[in-house]
C-alpha cells in the first residue's frame, strides 16, 4: 500500500510541474499556488502519515497511530468483524472494525504478522488466508 501512495505522490507532482496551463485562464499567479500546490501538499502531508503509521495488538490493546491516535482496551471489545477484499487486497487494505461501549473503532494493516492477529480475534484461527 505504501508503495501505492508513493507513485501516486510521484504522479500527482509529476502532472503538476509538466501539464501545460492555458494563460488565458490564470489571473494570477496566486491562483496556480492554489489550484497546484496547496492540494499537493495536503495529499503529501496524508502521505507522510501513511509512511509513519504503526499497527500494534498486544494482549491487552490495540493501538494505531496515523493522524490521531487510536487505542482499544480488550476487554471493552463488545463485536469484532475483520472485512477483506482477498483479490483487491494489494489495493484495499483489510480492515478490523470494533464496536465498543465507547463507540466503533477501525484499524487498518497490511502487515501479515499484524493481520494474523486480527484473524486470530475476529475468527479464533491462527491463519486468516482461506483454503
Amino acid at each position: 500500500m505504501k508503495c501505492i501512495a508513493t507513485l501516486f505522490i510521484i504522479a500527482l507532482f509529476w502532472l503538476s510541474v509538466t501539464s501545460p496551463l492555458p494563460i488565458s485562464q490564470i489571473e494570477s499567479t496566486w491562483e496556480v499556488y492554489f489550484g497546484l500546490t496547496i492540494p499537493l501538499l495536503i495529499c503529501a502531508y496524508g502521505f507522510g502519515f501513511i509512511l509513519r503509521s504503526k499497527t500494534t495488538i498486544t494482549n491487552e490493546k490495540i493501538i494505531q497511530s496515523w493522524i490521531f491516535n487510536k487505542e482499544v482496551l480488550l476487554k471493552d471489545i463488545i463485536q469484532v468483524k475483520l472485512i477483506q477484499v482477498r483479490l483487491m487486497s494489494w489495493i484495499l487494505v483489510p480492515r478490523l472494525i470494533l464496536r465498543t461501549h465507547r463507540g466503533v473503532y477501525v484499524f487498518q494493516t497490511a502487515d501479515a504478522r499484524v493481520l494474523e492477529n486480527f484473524g486470530q480475534l475476529a475468527y479464533g484461527i491462527k491463519n486468516t488466508e482461506s483454503k
